[in-house]
Order: structure tokens, then sequence, then C-alpha cells
């Protein structure tokens, strides 16, 4: 199979990864009961969404995460996230558009693919540190566990860091 082929199914594959991952608000989860109502929280990179069901009903609500006065998630965490993972799909596609009009400079696709794939990874890992010390607004630690888009984004980093790696092994 051609090389070039490869490496763009791996681009493409890691970019559309970090996309749906940083667009949805499924990076950290956690429920909860109380008097027959069950209430089930989303916290993602713009917005948490709160679901709340009993009773036959079931309503659904979502607020964006200001950036700067938000007491629950530390704003330079949330702005490192934020800003580390969509450097990780917009180095993804440069490497991309290199790969297409600047075949000859391999180094420089591999070093764009490689940053963006640790920038995403270094996102996932920011995240996952803070999930571990989230509190509400009343200062009580909440249980929060990682979401299918913390993976997404992971794994979208490293089909980069493979994409890299490919076109550093790889024979012309």
């Amino acid at each position: 199979m051609n090389k070039t082929v490869i490496v763009s199914g791996l681009c493409l594959s890691a970019m559309a990864l970090e996309l749906v991952s940083i667009i949805q608000p499924n990076w950290g989860k956690t429920s909860m009961n109380m008097q027959g109502i069950s209430a089930k929280a989303n916290l993602g990179l713009w917005k948490k969404c709160l679901t709340e069901s009993g009773a036959g009903q079931k309503a659904s609500k979502c607020q964006h995460i200001p950036t700067g006065d938000n007491k629950n998630f530390p704003k330079h965490s949330l702005v490192a996230c934020r800003v580390l993972s969509i450097m990780g799909v917009v180095l993804v596609f440069l490497a991309m558009v290199c790969m297409t009009f600047c075949k000859m400079h391999k180094k420089l696709q591999m070093g764009l693919l490689a940053l963006g794939g640790v920038s995403s990874i270094v996102a996932t890992i920011v995240w996952s540190a803070e999930l571990l010390n989230y509190k509400d607004s009343d200062g009580k630690k909440v249980d929060l566990k990682p979401d299918y888009c913390l993976f997404l984004n992971a794994v979208g980093g490293v089909l980069a860091l493979m994409a890299s790696g490919y076109l550093k092994w790889s024979k012309k």
C-alpha cells in the first residue's frame, strides 16, 4: 500500500476523532440519585449538560462553561485543554497540507504530526488530572469519571504519532 495513503488515513482518522472529542460535552461524567429523581451530568471543553429524569419526565439542560470565573474548574487548566486540543487538530491538518503541497519536507511533516499527537495527549492528561480534583459550586469533591471523548482525543493523538512514526521508518 502507498505510504501517502496510509499516512493520510491515519491523519484523517486522528482529525475526525479529535474534532468529535472537542465538540461533544463528554469528557467527564457523573450521576446521582435523590428522592426518586436521577441526575446525570456531562462535562466537556465548552459546555456542561445536566439531564434529570424521574416521575415519567426527562429534562435536559446545557450551559456554556465560562473561562474566566469558573470556580469548579481552574481557568488555566480549562484554557490549556482547549488550546492543546485545537492545536492538535490544526497541526495534523497542516501536516496533511504539507504532504499534499510540499512532499520534499518529510521532517516538517513528521514534526507537525508528532507535535499534534503530543498536544492532544497532553490535553487528555491535564483533563484527567483535573477530573481527580473536580469540586462543585459548594466546594465539595465530585466523583467525575472519564467519558468517551477523553479517550477519543487520546486515540487521535496516538494515531497522529503513529503517522509520524510511519513517515520516519518507512522507505521512500
